[in-house]
């Protein structure tokens, strides 16, 4: 009887373990069935809600507000008309030269204390050196109380260039500078044809000292006192009826414009 009860007892034990191992064995299969889904689902993009096109910054008006276009305000403008009473070579020099300034003034700016820099052009003119009727355009930069000024000259569908400082115009179209310091210089310029100023005369008078004889110089060469005015005296007097070109403003023509 006793070996009855044993061989039960072994039995009902084999027969628990069978029924754990597979209970267990269906636990970890839902664990793993579980975690695949959770893995699939996580790979697979999500759609996401499209948002409203109005509340999203368009890159062009971003740019816009950023930066500001820089235009040229000059960029139709006519600073000389052309003549049609006159030669097509005036009218194509005329073309020329508005295109000229029309390109020197693309980085201008307006200033109201003039705080310009001295490659800003502030005014210009026209002016007949070599009085053909074929204008030369002088451009002055910089401050526009200074009368320094460069010479352009319409040569063969070009623009010859000249830099003749603060200079005056005498009637006899040569331009003349005057220098005191401790002396007095004149010196006289006059146009060629290759759009450039060749020198005429040079005259100084150096101040030596209150109790010495002043020095007399022509063309850097010295001589007497009475050589030098024999000369100088005709000159100085032209020199003293000399005047500054009348420049155009550009600050002017801007607010004609504006």
């Amino acid at each position: 009887m006793k070996r009855f009860w044993a061989l039960f007892l072994i039995f009902s034990l084999l027969l628990c373990g069978c029924t754990t191992g597979q209970t267990n064995s269906a636990s970890q299969s839902n664990l793993v069935a579980q975690s695949s889904s959770v893995v699939e689902s996580s790979s697979v993009p999500q759609s996401l809600p499209v948002p409203d096109s109005s509340s999203v910054p368009q890159s062009s008006s971003v740019e816009n507000n950023r930066s500001k276009v820089k235009t040229n305000c000059f960029a139709n403008h006519s600073f000389f008309v052309e003549d049609s009473s006159k030669s097509d070579e005036y009218n194509e020099v005329i073309k020329c030269y508005n295109n000229y300034l029309i390109e020197g003034l693309e980085n201008w700016y307006y200033d109201e204390n003039y705080n310009y820099g001295g490659d800003i052009i502030t005014g210009y003119c026209l002016y007949d050196f070599a009085n053909d009727g074929i204008p030369e355009l002088l451009v002055r930069y910089g401050s526009p109380i200074l009368q320094e000024a460069e010479v352009c000259t319409y040569l063969n569908g070009d623009i010859a260039h000249s830099w003749v400082g603060d200079m005056c115009i005498l009637k006899n179209g040569m331009i003349g500078y005057n220098r005191v310091s401790t002396y007095d210089r004149y010196t006289f310029y006059k146009y060629n044809e290759n759009g450039n100023f060749d020198r005429i005369l040079k005259l100084e008078e150096v101040h030596t000292g209150p109790e010495t004889e002043n020095d007399f110089y022509i063309d850097d060469v010295q001589v007497s006192k009475e050589e030098y005015f024999n000369i100088a005296d005709k000159w100085i007097e032209e020199y003293e009826k000399s005047y500054y070109p009348s420049y155009r403003s550009i600050e002017e023509e801007y607010k004609a414009l504006n």
